[in-house]
């Protein structure tokens, strides 16, 4: 990047930094009219439907389809494959993991939730720190974007 900028002459440069600021002004005064627009947006769309009450009926069931087919899948499913690759069960599993998932749950941080989850899993289902201390931080930081450490 350095070279980029040797090549450069310091005028290009100076028009570049100018031209970002402005950008950066411009987008900061737009982004305090968001909520109003999209506010008008939903608003329209809401105007628009026909039979408000079929549409918040079938939004309803939507919902709760998709609860119905988590609580299967967390509730059945995983521990149905818990259970079939190690022969243990998955009430236990839960059990010691809880504090790290209510932990979670309250702080919607898997980065504020890894020294309870390292707890749980050492202390109370005794699996090897070596193997924690690896795996857990693999699992959190790539949903953080460019904003992890």
């Amino acid at each position: 990047m350095q070279q980029i900028w040797t090549l450069r002459t310091e005028k290009e440069r100076k028009q570049e930094e100018e031209g970002e600021s402005v950008l950066v002004k411009d987008t900061d005064r737009w982004k305090g009219y968001s909520p109003i627009g999209i506010a008008s947006l939903i608003a329209g769309k809401i105007a628009a439907i026909g039979d408000l009450e079929t549409v918040a009926r079938q939004l309803g069931m939507y919902m709760v389809t998709v609860i119905v087919g988590l609580v299967i899948h967390g509730g059945l499913i995983l521990p149905a494959i818990f259970f079939a690759i190690t022969r243990k069960s998955p009430f236990a599993f839960y059990s010691g993991i809880f504090q790290a998932w209510i932990t979670a749950l309250g702080t919607a941080s898997s980065a504020g939730t890894l020294p309870v989850t390292f707890r749980c899993l050492e202390e109370n289902l005794k699996i090897d720190k070596r193997v924690t201390r690896f795996v857990l931080p693999i699992g959190g930081p790539p949903s953080h974007g460019r904003h992890s450490p």
